[in-house]
């Protein structure tokens, strides 16, 4: 029994369970959040650990909106922001949840990637994905809506059309490439022989 038929039966029935009906029970993380109650002329500090005494490696102005936050220290004071090449924190009480899509989980859209090959998914829920892969062409792929998996607790599925589909985890990942941390990692299954491995950011 090889690795790659696991994950091959395992979509499998990950896309039977998924067609029986929506769920919409979407995880604590990772989520987007807005600053609120910083000041003006102020800005919101980017910390290298959560804790008012670690260094400062950035700032969010007072408006900033759509910050992906992937978890919280353990006293929840501190949460854990992602940035393009690295991760900070800022402190909770001046975040708060931004205002959701009613019918999606997580974001309408997602960026998501892996390397070893190369590759990215483009996806706009409840509308079309295109994947890109090093020397091949873009693929065009319809797109459904995250769906909960029936059977696994926070394991998503989503529908790329006839030959392609994609398992979704609420967890910690890494691309290897940064000291960037995303919240979302995905197996997304080519055609029934193949598999690509990677992460999923809520924004690029």
């Amino acid at each position: 029994m090889t690795m790659r038929w696991v994950r091959t039966t395992l979509m499998t029935g990950l896309i039977a369970g998924a067609l029986t009906g929506p769920s919409m029970a979407e995880p604590l993380f990772p989520k987007l959040y807005d600053v609120v109650g910083v000041a003006s002329d102020d800005v919101l500090n980017l910390r290298a650990g959560p804790a008012s005494s670690a260094d400062i490696v950035g700032a969010l102005p007072p408006d900033t909106t759509g910050v992906e936050v992937v978890a919280k220290s353990e006293n929840d004071f501190w949460l854990q922001v992602a940035q393009p090449e690295n991760m900070a924190w800022a402190a909770a009480g001046y975040l708060k949840v931004h205002p959701t899509d009613p019918d999606v989980l997580f974001t309408r859209k997602l960026s998501c990637g892996g390397v070893e090959p190369s590759w990215t998914l483009s996806v706009t829920q409840g509308d079309g994905a295109v994947l890109s892969r090093m020397d091949l062409d873009d693929i065009d792929l319809p797109a459904g809506l995250v769906r909960e998996s029936p059977n696994m607790a926070d394991r998503y599925f989503l529908d790329l059309g006839e030959n392609h589909a994609a398992l979704l985890a609420a967890q910690s990942c890494s691309d290897t490439m940064s000291d960037r941390i995303y919240g979302l990692s995905i197996s997304l299954v080519v055609d029934p022989s193949k598999s690509l491995s990677g992460c999923c950011a809520l924004v690029p």
